[in-house]
């Protein structure tokens, strides 16, 4: 039979160690040709599944095999399957006038219907859940369909994986086995990953990029010839974890959160009026001597002032955010947070100063020699420009001697000018 090229449509038979193609005349297949027989046969696409009924008329692949390739003996044919794959049947399955192994001794056809090569086979015997509805094929219109044949026998292929659920990207591990070919025969090994992707050899190692389910076969190929396909190894491939997703919770934090800072306002005229709890919890934030929160630290070298309680904040002075002590204190108090044991108190004549311990204040009271250069009088009369000026009549009233020290020596004087000018008149007569 004259070898043709396998552009256009019909069949072509691509014979053993690189012989080249034979084409199959289209109007060999036609249903008034010599040799063309009707069949009908029970076609099942998947395992278990109730088959269906269908009848085809063709030429038998035994017969074209020997009257259009001259091909008298062959080991197998491999055909293609419309999932890619090939389907791998034994000489013997093409045995005429009946077949000893499909059902019924039917045989397998080929045919040939307005420009598509078609290929239908019975299932085989004894297989009542055999899926001969993978193997039959029909080509699209105008395109031809090649047929393998190849000396050799067919092999038993077996494909396993490190793993069949996996994330994208992960590395996956397959390894193949075979068994059966001629004796002494090698093997070579092609993976298909069922994405595009292909590797050789016994094992490879693969990554799937896009999750989905991936069937992996490997095909061997024996140096006499030998071959098969094993079947799908289904995978499994899911997407990794997002970048940045958030995990479990982080275990609190015993120092977070920190207490907030008051809503500023003006202070309550009774000191009892802000809650308190009795073993010195939570007291707010007290003003400090320069009117501000008790977070603001004092400047270094500087003496902290004392601020009145129930006087309204002087023009100079910053609103203050304080909450007022319960307990009956001085209003003029150093920046102050929870209180120390009493013990760790300064005594009433020391300035206020903050412990070395982070977030402790220590407590004191200010008096009028705490003052500085401030005269007393213009203290007491918020006259003078120095930093007591807000605060010198609180602190000679609580235990400062300034008022009263002035008080008596302007009653002296004026004691001692009334007599001076008493002696100076001259004697009533």
């Amino acid at each position: 039979a004259p070898a043709g090229a396998t552009a256009g449509p019909g069949l072509f038979f691509a014979l053993p160690h690189g012989g080249g193609e034979v084409q199959v005349p289209a109007t060999a297949m036609a249903p008034t040709m010599p040799g063309v027989i009707e069949e009908q046969f029970i076609v099942r696409g998947q395992p278990g599944e109730e088959p269906g009924t269908t009848t085809h008329v063709g030429l038998p692949v035994g017969a074209a095999l020997r009257e259009y390739a001259g091909v008298q003996s062959f080991g197998y044919l491999t055909v293609p399957r419309p999932n890619g794959t090939s389907a791998y049947l034994a000489s013997r399955s093409f045995e005429e006038p009946e077949s000893p192994s499909f059902e019924g001794g039917l045989l397998a056809l080929f045919s040939y219907n307005e420009g598509s090569t078609r290929f239908a086979r019975p299932p085989f015997a004894g297989d009542a859940n055999d899926v001969n509805g993978e193997d039959g094929i029909a080509t699209v219109t105008g395109e031809p369909m090649v047929v393998g044949v190849h000396d050799g026998a067919v092999v038993t292929v077996g494909a396993s994986a490190s793993t069949t659920s996996t994330e994208a990207g992960s590395a996956v591990r397959f390894t193949a086995n075979v068994e059966g070919g001629l004796p002494g025969e090698g093997f070579s090994f092609e993976w298909r990953f069922g994405d595009g992707a292909t590797a050789s050899g016994e094992s490879a190692v693969h990554s799937f990029t896009g999750s989905g389910t991936y069937e992996v076969r490997v095909v061997a190929a024996g140096t006499d010839e030998s071959g098969g396909e094993s079947g799908p190894v289904n995978i499994v491939v899911g997407n990794p974890p997002v970048a940045g997703q958030p995990s479990a919770a982080p275990a609190p934090d015993p120092n977070y959160p920190k207490p907030q800072k008051k809503t500023p306002g003006p202070a309550p005229k009774d000191p009892h009026a802000a809650g308190h709890d009795a073993g010195g919890g939570d007291r707010g934030a007290r003003p400090n001597a320069r009117g501000g929160s008790a977070g603001d630290a004092p400047a270094a070298g500087a003496t902290p002032t004392a601020s009145p309680a129930a006087a309204a904040p002087s023009p100079e002075s910053p609103p203050s955010d304080a909450i007022p002590p319960t307990a009956p204190e001085p209003a003029a108090k150093a920046p102050s947070q929870p209180d120390p044991a009493p013990e760790q108190k300064n005594t009433p004549q020391a300035p206020a100063a903050r412990s070395a311990r982070q977030g402790e204040l220590v407590e004191g009271r200010l008096v009028a020699a705490d003052l500085g250069s401030t005269e007393a009088v213009e203290a007491a009369s918020g006259a003078s420009p120095q930093v007591g000026s807000g605060s010198a009549s609180v602190a000679a009233g609580e235990g400062g001697f300034g008022v009263p020290v002035v008080a008596f020596t302007v009653v002296i004087l004026l004691g001692a000018g009334a007599l001076f000018e008493w002696r100076r008149r001259p004697p009533i007569r």
